[in-house]
């Protein structure tokens, strides 16, 4: 469960970046090019697409938490008072 959270949350770092690197070429080629009105068309659907998968990537990361915050409280006296190898030994 925590290697699954710590996937979720480097995919969305790389998504992140690739983010950033398409979008400053659509401005680059936007500035090249001011005439060409569909660059500020894609960029703006960029960025909604890039809101949308942020906003879902919360949702994931606020779900992984709520569960390791429920198996956590679930098992605290297991965690705070762990049975020892001896004691399983006699039983």
């Amino acid at each position: 469960m925590l290697s699954r959270g710590r996937v979720s949350g480097l995919s969305v770092l790389q998504v992140v970046s690739k983010y950033y690197s398409r979008r400053a070429k659509l401005l680059s080629d936007m500035r090249k090019r001011p005439n060409i009105e569909e660059y500020a068309s894609a960029a703006k659907d960029l960025d909604e697409r890039q809101f949308i998968h942020l906003a879902q990537s919360v949702c994931d990361l606020r779900n992984n938490y709520a569960l390791l915050y429920d198996k956590i409280t679930k098992n605290k006296e297991k965690l705070v008072k762990p049975k020892s190898s001896h004691e399983l030994a006699y039983f």
